[in-house]
């Protein structure tokens, strides 16, 4: 494991995959057609936002555990204002987020 340390910019970004993933497949089913295309395009944005966190999950994940309740606090805020969550959704979409970043990222270090 590397000596880097995440910070909350970090902790962004990988919330930021996320969120973009979930956007992404919320306008590719809007229409009720889903195909190849559609899921190679909400790709994109999803992977523009990932997060260097592929080489290094072990060391995020003991970032957010160690996470201060000033870093939480503006993680809640910044999600807010970043993605227009409302204020009793924020936390559980969130943890949602980061928890579906984990089980992808998890899963694409298999393969490496």
């Amino acid at each position: 494991m590397s000596e880097e340390q995440y910070g909350i910019e970090e902790v962004q970004d990988f919330l930021k995959f996320g969120f973009a993933f979930a956007e992404g497949m919320t306008k590719a089913l809007e229409d009720g057609k889903w195909n190849w295309l559609s899921d190679s395009l909400l790709m994109i944005p999803a992977l523009a936002k990932a997060p260097a966190a592929f080489d290094d999950l072990e060391l995020l994940k003991n970032q957010l555990l160690d996470i201060s309740k000033t870093e939480k606090e503006e993680l809640v805020s910044w999600a807010m204002e970043e993605f227009d969550i409302a204020e009793d959704e924020v936390e559980e979409k969130i943890e949602d987020s980061l928890e579906l970043v984990f089980h992808i990222l998890t899963y694409v270090n298999k393969y490496k």
